[in-house]
């Protein structure tokens, strides 16, 4: 499947409307009611004023799960685990498996331009509409087949 010109174009319009619709919110409640509307180029501009903090980034797929527990409080509880389930215990690395995930959008999903904090590679986007492949691999280097997932499918 893929995007027509108009369908694309469409689809920018309707978000360049709704970041204006959106900063003139914010300005309306940071100024009051005798706020001035942003310009058609506001953004461009706060970009370039803020270069030393902000910075365009293309965005990543994340699905909204791993997204929502990517939090230091998180990472850090997982390797308190790890030490004292794993490592105390002495579990062998040939008894040790890593499973992991990763979400490949759809044909009709696009990357899109983002802003983000300068410095930063990647900005994440969350979506349930991904295509799931799953690999695992043995802490000794040995892994088994690739898994790949299909909403809605019974393979």
């Amino acid at each position: 499947m893929s995007i027509s010109y108009w369908s694309l174009q469409s689809k920018v319009s309707q978000w360049h409307t709704d970041k204006l619709r959106y900063a003139n919110l914010i300005l309306r409640n940071w100024v009051g009611p005798e706020y001035q509307p942003v310009g058609e180029n506001w953004a461009h501009r706060f970009i370039n004023q803020h270069c030393d903090q902000l910075q365009t980034h293309w965005t990543k797929p994340l699905d909204t799960q791993k997204a929502q527990s990517m939090t230091p409080k998180a990472k850090k509880q997982w390797f308190e685990l790890v030490e004292n389930f794993v490592v105390k215990v002495g579990i062998h690395k040939e008894d040790t498996y890593r499973m992991d995930e990763t979400g490949f959008p759809l044909q009709d999903q696009a990357k899109e331009k983002v802003v983000g904090a300068r410095g930063t590679k990647t900005q994440h986007w969350q979506d349930s509409k991904n295509v799931t492949a799953i690999v695992t691999i043995c802490a000794d280097g040995t892994v088994l087949s690739p898994t790949i997932i299909y909403k809605g499918k019974n393979l």
